[in-house]
């Protein structure tokens, strides 16, 4: 059996969003066929790189923008749920 190591299945150069940035407008700052447009979930971060307030899924950010233009509001909470933001701390 051979090994896998972390770095063989895990990016480390990902697309990270602060929680006041609109669903729509990372919708639109991801370019077809980019990496960040490839990448699942988008961690949404509080005030420092380790304050994880929540994550989007890809799916979900696209749904949302093919049923209607989006009000600015965010998609921020437990993965494949649409829940409110928790505030940074």
């Amino acid at each position: 059996m051979r090994a896998l190591l972390v770095r063989d299945v895990m990016a480390t150069d990902v697309l990270t969003i602060e929680p006041s940035l609109p669903v729509d407008a990372l919708y639109e700052s991801l370019p077809e066929g980019s990496e960040q447009r490839r990448q699942r979930l988008y961690p949404v971060l509080g005030d420092s790189q380790f304050d994880l307030l929540g994550a989007h899924e890809r799916v979900l950010v696209e749904e949302r923008h093919r049923e209607r233009p989006l009000a600015p509001h965010r998609l921020v909470g437990s993965l494949g749920a649409l829940l409110p933001t928790r505030e940074p701390a």
